[in-house]
């Protein structure tokens, strides 16, 4: 029941909304993607197949690479630099990812040089290249569409949590990013896309878990009763801030934005020991405790 009501809240919360498709934006981004594979076919043609190809294989080993290895990479080079250790992970993936792509693409396109046709000077096999370049077109119309699809699932969160916001530049950005989503989703194969999120159904759950809790005196209460939490709320970079009056008013009124907005809220959460311990506990269980006063079987 908890899982149940938490999943809908979180959808609520983060990915639904009431932005509409637009008939008119599905058919300028279905011939933008038509325009893609015509433009990879007509350059696959002049370039050859292997030449078509090195950026789509070194964009495979680049993030093969930094699947396995980026997030090891980054916490243990970017540490020494200052960046926050929440985002030493990420900040490694995409580094290491753009260090394996450039000399991986730089070797292929070497070779697919090796089959221009001395006589002619133009590829030995165009119309392999042409199909090669079709499907790479396909891959990076879908690779953009899925990119596309993620700005409008936070172009949502974002004009959520802060009414108004649209007005904006950022707020106009985020809100066509989200029609363009939502305008992909009109096509009957496409609807998944209308609640999709890159963020995995768990994160969901402890979002809005951690939001019921926040509004809640008595969860609070149970959650301060647990060890695990009673250790890490007296920790000299976290007791300051949660004892702060302010802080105490945003939790009180669920404030999420305005919490995560504070200068005080921000130092605590780049705070690399804080943290560390965070990362340690099994919030989720933790959470589910605080709201019912039992752990999940």
């Amino acid at each position: 029941m908890i899982a149940e009501t938490a999943t809908a809240g979180s959808a609520m919360l983060l990915a639904a909304s009431g932005i509409p498709g637009s008939r008119a934006v599905q058919i300028v981004l279905t011939l933008l993607f038509f325009a893609l594979m015509f433009a990879a076919a007509w350059r696959g043609y002049w370039r050859g197949p292997v030449r078509q190809l090195a950026p789509l294989c070194s964009f495979v080993v680049a993030a093969a690479a930094a699947y396995f290895f980026g997030a090891a990479f980054g916490h243990a080079w970017l540490g020494g630099i200052g960046v926050p250790w929440i985002l030493r992970g990420a900040c490694g993936v995409v580094l290491l990812c753009l260090f394996v792509w450039l000399p991986v693409f730089s070797y292929i396109w070497y070779k697919g040089r090796g089959q221009i046709s001395e006589k002619t000077g133009e590829p030995e096999h165009p119309a392999l290249g042409a199909v090669v370049g079709c499907w790479t077109g396909i891959f990076w119309g879908v690779l953009g569409a899925l990119c596309l699809a993620t700005a409008g699932t936070v172009g949502e969160t974002f004009l959520a949590v802060r009414p108004g916001a649209e007005k904006s530049l950022v707020g106009r950005v985020f809100f066509g990013a989200a029609v363009a989503k939502n305008s992909m989703a009109l096509y009957s194969g496409l609807k998944f896309l209308k609640t999709w999120s890159p963020l995995p159904e768990s994160v969901f759950r402890i979002v809005h878990k951690a939001v019921d809790v926040l509004g809640s005196r008595q969860a609070q209460r149970r959650l301060l009763e647990m060890p695990e939490i009673r250790s890490l709320a007296t920790d000299p970079a976290v007791y300051p801030v949660l004892s702060d009056p302010e802080i105490q008013a945003m939790i009180k009124r669920k404030d999420v934005d305005g919490l995560l907005s504070d200068s005080r809220v921000q130092r605590m959460i780049y705070d690399e020991t804080f943290q560390k311990r965070l990362a340690a506990l099994e919030l989720e269980p933790l959470l589910d405790y605080a709201l019912t006063g039992r752990f999940p079987q």
